[in-house]
Formats: structure tokens, C-alpha cells, sequence
């Protein structure tokens, strides 16, 4: 249902084959999945990859296996999204752009700005919440991988953040970290930030041709299109659940009118996706129990009646299950990421 560009998975697989592991045992796992991983431009399901990622580092060894795989990201990794930022005037127009396209490279997360433009801006970034979450690994190579890819497009090795902040913490030495990004990086903060000066994000790209941009920026713009419209229903189904879960109740009769189509037309449909009724339904309410936890103080009687369970036993069970712990101490641990919201 979130998808991920073959390009930017082969450079995992690139990255991590030079670390000694052979790549057909790499693979072996995922030899269904072929076609998604050897033909240019397509996509791999963002839950395949995030298996792939766990199975690379148990494999490898390499506690840092993200921030080194950021550092393997060239402009082929980004697919039709490096051309376009390659030509952008300045760093503050390379974020805009990755902000609008970054679903054409990885639709792990969401990217969001915070902060005074004027002094400085925060990028911030939250994995979305998949039936199997994305490891720090995949978060840490993210933020290597702008890193790395802006002292590219500058010609600057010298450039560097002025803060990192990462939601989870580390049991291991902290020197890759220093290395890679050559600024303070701070960890178990509730929420992953990048965050540049504004001084930084004002140099010009050295590259920058308007004129190109605008091309590039119209393809990109047909291709997120293309990528919309090609939403497989139960994507579609996801949003409109979305929609309706704190409103109404949950019931496969009332998607399948949204839909104009029968229930078991719907079902089917669903079936040849790989995923059931059931399924999205879950992980609609696992993104909503998240939503609702870290942004909300409302009682767990409320979220689980919002979230269409009748008693806060069942909705228990299910968070469990979901995330590992109970609502209260996931929301415990949330909670500083809405007091970092108010500074």
C-alpha cells in the first residue's frame, strides 16, 4: 500500500553486498518479488523493504548500516527527483522540492517544516505507521542521505547541519553519527529533525539551470499524478477509513457503496491486492491509536470508542500486538514530542 522506488532499493542492496554478503542470500526471501526489485522504476511495498532492511543489517553486521547507506545515495538512487533538485537556484528550493516529491523516491513518511525561516528551518520527519514499522535504520539513512546528497550538490564537503535529533536512542558508540553529520546529534527526543540555519538553506546550487528546473519539475508533476492515480483500492479504501473512523462505524457495506461496487466485488478486489477488509482496517486503526496518543490527553475510553472498539480490553489487546507495549506507555513516551512541538 507505500511503495519505494527500485532505484533507492538497489542502492541498499548495493551498499550492503560491499559489506561481504552475498547478495543472492540477500534475496532469497524476497525471489517473488523480482520483477519490483531488477526492473528500472518500479516499486517495491514499503513493508517488503522495510524486511529487506532488517534482514541487510542482521546480515552485515553493521550498526550503522543506514548512515552508511546514505552515503552511497547518488542522483540515480532519487530517481526522477535528483534532476529536478539538481537545478534548483538555492538549498531552500531543494527542500520545498524534496517536501512535494519525496513520495516518488519512498513513501515511508511524511516530511514537514518547522522553525523561524528567518533564523532557521527543521526538517521533520515521521515514518508513516505500517503493520511493520520502519526501522531507525531506514530513518538514519534518510537524514544521511539528504546530508550527504546536499554536500553534493553544493561542492562543499564542509556543509553540515546545525542539529540532528533522532526519536529512538542507540546502544552502541556514537562516532559514526559525529562523523557523518559534524554536528551535535541528539537522541531518544520523541521526534527525528534536521535542522539547517538559514544561511545554509540561502547558498546557490552551483549547477542551478531555471530552465531545466521548470522541465524537470513538469515531469515530476505528471508522475506524482501517475503514482496517485495508480492508488491500488485498498489505498483508496485506507483513506476513506481514515476519514470515517472517528465519525461513523467501520463496516464493509458502507465502503463498498463508497466504491459503487458490491461487497464481495470489493472483497475481491481486495483479495487480488493481497490484503483483506480486515487488514486495512487494522491499520487504520493502528495509525489512528498513534494520532491520537501522541496528540491528544483524551482518555483511553475515548480513543478506543473512537477507534470502534466497545471496551478498552479489546483495544488493549490490539495496541499490543500493534506496538509492543500498552497505550499508556506509548503514550508516555510520545509525550515529549508534543512539548518539543511548543518550543
Amino acid at each position: 500500500m507505500h511503495t519505494v522506488i527500485n532505484s533507492y532499493v538497489q542502492t541498499l542492496i548495493e551498499a550492503t553486498c560491499a559489506r561481504g554478503v552475498d547478495r543472492k542470500e540477500l534475496l532469497e526471501p524476497f525471489s517473488s518479488q523480482a520483477i519490483f526489485l531488477e526492473q528500472p522504476g518500479k516499486r517495491l511495498d514499503m513493508e517488503l523493504m522495510t524486511r529487506l532492511w532488517q534482514r541487510a543489517v542482521r546480515l552485515s553486521g553493521d550498526p550503522d548500516l543506514g548512515l552508511h547507506v546514505g552515503e552511497e545515495i547518488r542522483a540515480g538512487s532519487l530517481h526522477a527527483v535528483a534532476p529536478l533538485v539538481m537545478h534548483c537556484a538555492s538549498m531552500r528550493e531543494v527542500i520545498e522540492d524534496l517536501l512535494r516529491y519525496h513520495s516518488l523516491v519512498s513513501q515511508g513518511g511524511v516530511f514537514t517544516c518547522e522553525g523561524d525561516s528567518r533564523r532557521k528551518v527543521s526538517i521533520v520527519y515521521r515514518p508513516n505507521a505500517l503493520s511493520i514499522p520502519m526501522t531507525r535504520y531506514q530513518v538514519e539513512g534518510i537524514f544521511s542521505a539528504l546530508v550527504n546528497f546536499s554536500r553534493w550538490l553544493l561542492d562543499d564537503e564542509r556543509m553540515a547541519p546545525e542539529s540532528v535529533w533522532f526519536s529512538h536512542t542507540i546502544g552502541h558508540d556514537e562516532g559514526e553519527y559525529r562523523r557523518i553529520f559534524r554536528c551535535p546529534v541528539h537522541f531518544g527526543k520523541g521526534k527525528n529533525v534536521l535542522t539547517f540555519v538559514a544561511e545554509q538553506l540561502r547558498r546557490r546550487i552551483p549547477q542551478a539551470d531555471p530552465m531545466l528546473r521548470e522541465y524537470h519539475r513538469q515531469i515530476a508533476e505528471t508522475l506524482l499524478s501517475d503514482l496517485d492515480a495508480n492508488q491500488k483500492i485498498a489505498l483508496r479504501l485506507k483513506d476513506f477509513l481514515l476519514r470515517q473512523v472517528e465519525r461513523n462505524p467501520i463496516s464493509l457495506s458502507a465502503a463498498a457503496a463508497y466504491f459503487r461496487m458490491s461487497q464481495r466485488s470489493l472483497q475481491r478486489f481486495l483479495q487480488a491486492e493481497g490484503v483483506t477488509f480486515k487488514s486495512v482496517i487494522e491499520e487504520v486503526r493502528m495509525e489512528k491509536a498513534h494520532h491520537l496518543l501522541s496528540q491528544s490527553d483524551e482518555s483511553l475510553n475515548v480513543v478506543a470508542g473512537k477507534l470502534g472498539y466497545s471496551n478498552t480490553g479489546s483495544f488493549h489487546r490490539a495496541f499490543r500486538r500493534w506496538y509492543r507495549m500498552t497505550p499508556e506507555t506509548y503514550r508516555r513516551r510520545k509525550g515529549s514530542c508534543t512539548t518539543l512541538n511548543k518550543t
